[in-house]
């Protein structure tokens, strides 16, 4: 594994998981209301005094990688073995008495296993409950303090130079002889993927202001094709803001040949995405996507295309003659989709706009099953967030009367019979 040369994602990822009503999911809830509330946005600024832990630091095989990411901190460890990795992805906010960064409790733990040839093999979440804070000493030392389990003890961090990527802009990147001609914006980024030393990368450089407004132009344009050309020429210019392999290995000839005899729809709830479907030169071809890559799955029936669009014959109950991998898939240009094919979706909505995780029904739910109320939940925000915190109970309250279910009377502290 090239680890000189890996720089994991530098944004927050977020997965919230629909099952679970516990005070975990409130906080996100909570992170999530800094992303919508436009007045908030204004704030987006490292704090005073914090900026001393941006950067890359080391310990031996451990790295830590901290930026700010508008509203916190985000801080990704990765601490090297013999056989993977261990890694850690903390959300954390300055608490400026300490000077120290304090994580919410909702960190998560993973562990990467790769085999002899540095290939990756499985990645398991360990938790998703972790806590611990970082600080500096006198020397510009960075201590991790592991509250969960300690695996920070003893190592002492050393600030690492400035990341210095293989390509220093997008144009680079794009005329390399590894480009494989996948790219594309993906939430606020621009992704284009190379093979570099056998190994496919992602490069990719955060949108500002002006790609962003080029970008929002090409809805609006006239002329659609001029608008894109302005807007895929100014995004190559932008500097590159970080690398991340593709750790996914595409299904090799074995695990194709098993999957012969299964029906379309069963490929379905393993993960399998239909994209498309037509006549191949042997028959009836369905395309699939399985995290990074395609595959071409040619099934047994004869099919009427027409009856398919008609929805006369029910393409998931087709079955499998024959699956033959075909490629990168567009999935590998989405952010949302991590370098191992798993998907995490970090679009963050009200639940009024689309059809995402509805975050104020779960608050209201959660307080009204009494695992939170408000009255600790404004507690904990004047605690961890003071300067937020009024703003933030007040659109939770507002919200609150707007969606129902919770009265306003209980909203207001006042008895519910009033």
């Amino acid at each position: 594994m090239a680890t000189d040369r890996i720089y994991p994602r530098r944004r927050p990822l977020y997965a919230m998981n629909e099952e679970e009503k516990t005070v975990k999911k409130v906080l996100l809830i909570v992170l999530a209301l800094l992303f919508v509330c436009a007045t908030l946005a204004e704030d987006a600024f490292v704090p005073e005094g914090a900026e001393k832990f941006v950067g890359d630091w080391q310990a031996e095989e451990t790295f830590i990688i901290m930026d700010w990411e508008e509203e916190h901190f985000r801080v990704l460890i990765i601490q090297g073995r013999e056989d993977g990795q261990s890694e850690w992805d903390y959300s954390c906010l300055y608490d400026e008495e300490t000077g120290a960064l304090k994580s919410l409790p909702y960190s998560v733990r993973r562990e990467i296993v790769f085999d002899d040839n540095g290939e990756f093999v499985s990645s398991d979440e360990v938790y998703e409950d972790g806590e611990a804070y970082f600080f500096l000493d006198e020397e510009d030392r960075l201590t991790w303090v592991d509250e969960k389990d300690g695996a920070g003890e003893g190592l002492v961090f050393e600030r690492l130079p400035a990341f210095e990527p293989l390509f220093s802009d997008m144009t680079e990147a794009l005329s390399s002889e590894g480009f494989t001609g996948m790219e594309g914006s993906s939430d606020g980024f621009y992704v284009a993927v190379v093979e570099v030393d056998g190994v496919y990368t992602r490069v990719v450089a955060e949108l500002d202001e002006t790609a962003v407004m080029l970008e929002e132009a090409i809805y609006e344009a006239d002329d659609l094709s001029a608008a894109a050309a302005a807007y895929e020429e100014y995004v190559k210019t932008l500097p590159v803001t970080y690398l991340e392999e593709i750790v996914q290995q595409p299904l090799d000839e074995e695990e194709l040949a098993a999957l012969a005899g299964m029906k379309i729809g069963e490929l379905e709830e393993e993960g399998f995405e239909a994209l498309s479907y037509g006549d191949g030169g042997d028959g009836f071809v369905v395309t699939m996507a399985l995290g990074m890559y395609d595959y071409d799955f040619t099934v047994t029936e004869e099919v009427d295309i027409e009856a398919l669009w008609d929805s006369e014959t029910d393409y998931a109950a087709l079955t499998v003659g024959s699956a033959a991998f075909s490629g990168l898939s567009p999935n590998v240009t989405d952010l949302d989709y991590l370098p191992d094919g798993s998907y995490y979706d970090s679009v963050l909505d009200t639940g009024e706009f689309g059809d995402s995780f509805d975050f104020i029904g779960a608050l209201l739910e959660a307080v009204q099953s009494g695992e939170v109320d408000l009255e600790t939940l404004e507690a904990t925000l004047k605690e961890s967030m003071p300067e937020q915190a009024e703003e933030i109970m007040g659109y939770l309250n507002m919200f609150s009367q707007l969606y129902g279910d919770l009265p306003a009377s209980v909203i207001a502290g006042e008895d519910a019979g009033d």
